[in-house]
């Protein structure tokens, strides 16, 4: 009864079969337990009671719709703006609207730990004028980057485009150490400490951290260089520390 009920919702709800591939849908509905699709019909009605029976706006019957076809596996848990334009048949302005919206009604808990993500990503080129470009493909984060860098004192107007932000070296290296985590802050300065070198040798020592992934990567081609790069971020992130680098930002 369940399965025939969601099945009912979900047709209603999407429409024309033509735009989607609802027999799959369906599929995964068939082989779904009961108990699971019992949860993915209380979050299509949901926004029916969202304040009052019938004043939900569409956009909230979009999003509960977007969750139940991610439940089924219709929809990847992490889906870009690719995979809804070519799942769902919108177009790119509607698929970014929609991402963008499910990202707002998500807790964010801890912006920092989106950001962090952002900086260890394997989507990061390096072009001839020494900016990172970083691919961002979820509309809320990129706009909570711009934001993050914009109070550092950048520039983001023309900087960010789309889903590829373009930062600077220096707005790199002060994201990566304002992004640190606070006992991993800690830990590294006590050990620049114990180097002889004071608490504002963390950006430098970061500085010299990039300084030497510089010296293997080929940062003048604009070759792909995100493997060595949130390797590197991720590393320092996680507290990693080289008393030899240290002792460069000595001489």
């Amino acid at each position: 009864m369940v399965s025939l009920i969601l099945k009912g919702s979900l047709i209603t709800l999407l429409g024309d079969s033509r735009h989607m591939n609802l027999e799959s849908i369906i599929e995964l509905i068939d082989s779904t337990e009961k108990e699971e699709l019992a949860t993915m019909l209380k979050l299509l009605i949901e926004p029916h009671s969202s304040p009052v029976f019938g004043a939900a706006k569409v956009i909230e019957h979009e999003i509960a719709m977007i969750k139940v076809l991610k439940k089924l596996g219709y929809l990847p848990e992490t889906s870009d703006e690719y995979f809804l334009v070519e799942k769902l048949r919108v177009t790119k302005p509607k698929a970014r609207s929609l991402l963008y919206q499910e990202a707002l009604r998500e807790k964010d808990d801890n912006v920092n730990d989106e950001l962090r993500k952002v900086l260890i990503n394997p989507r990061i080129k390096k072009d001839n004028n020494g900016f990172f470009l970083i691919e961002v493909p979820y509309p809320l984060t990129m706009d909570r980057l711009r934001s993050k860098v914009r109070t550092m004192g950048y520039l983001t107007d023309g900087s960010f485009s789309g889903s590829i932000a373009k930062i600077p070296m220096n707005a790199m290296i002060q994201l990566v150490v304002e992004l640190m985590p606070s006992t991993v802050q800690a830990e590294l300065i006590d050990k620049l400490h114990e180097n002889g070198l004071p608490d504002t040798s963390l950006k430098g020592f970061v500085v010299a951290t990039f300084r030497k992934v510089g010296q293997h990567i080929a940062d003048d081609t604009g070759e792909e260089i995100a493997e060595t790069v949130g390797e590197t971020v991720k590393q320092l992130f996680n507290g990693w520390f080289s008393s030899e680098l240290a002792d460069e930002i000595l001489e």
